[in-house]
């Protein structure tokens, strides 16, 4: 459709990539709302359960990439759902890391029966390859990194607080835990490095110390 053409181009405009976590994005979209910002903003960690308060309007420019939205229209995610719903109430929303879960615990249990243990080495080694169909279609363990293969969309928000899918590739993603302009010697030297220059943890407590100033 036209509107579906429209949101998809937006997404490939010049736009603000948002990887904040969590209520961070509650604030973040209060401020863009409040100041009318209409430049498009691709978030890579964000479900509409952060931004529910929000009044959004048709032409918003919010859009969501994950590997799993509840608007995806198929059988085994609409039984999916209704699973969901007998339980939790109609009211809930589903996220991926909801559905990463649900994938994981199949995996994990489909890896137990075959190999008819427990054991955690012996898991590990035996899940690779391994595959089970999930809400949004096949996931699979990757034989290099005990990543899953797993699928892609991008969407947009709507007036209801739901995501309406604009684009997404059909056929699941090969696993990347280390981005490729640098090597895993690298990517594992910078967490090192930032570990150390916080003071041998993994919490940045001076930016805490900061924030709270700023408060």
């Amino acid at each position: 459709t036209q509107s579906r053409s429209s949101a998809a181009s937006d997404v490939y405009k010049r736009q603000i990539l948002n990887t904040l976590n969590g209520s961070s994005n509650t604030a973040l979209f209060k401020v863009l709302t409040d100041h009318k910002v209409d430049t498009p903003i691709l978030s890579f960690s964000l479900s509409a359960q952060e931004i529910k308060t929000l009044n959004i309007s048709d032409n918003n420019h919010i859009y969501a990439a994950e590997s799993y939205f509840q608007s995806i229209k198929s059988t085994r995610n609409n039984d999916f759902k209704q699973r969901i719903f007998a339980r939790l109430g109609e009211s809930t929303i589903i996220s991926a890391p909801m559905v990463s879960a649900y994938n994981g615990v199949n995996l994990w249990r489909k890896t137990v029966e075959r190999i008819k243990g427990f054991n955690s080495s012996s898991v590990r080694q035996a899940i690779l390859g391994e595959m089970t169909m999930g809400p949004s279609g096949v996931v699979r363990i990757s034989m290099l990194n005990n990543h899953t293969w797993n699928h892609f969309y991008i969407a947009k928000l709507n007036t209801k607080h739901g995501f309406d899918i604009v684009e997404t590739i059909k056929e699941p993603l090969r696993p990347m835990p280390f981005p490729s302009y640098g090597s895993k010697q690298y990517w594992f030297g910078y967490l090192e490095s930032m570990y150390r220059d916080w003071g041998n943890s993994w919490s940045n407590k001076h930016a805490d110390q900061v924030t709270r100033a700023g408060d």
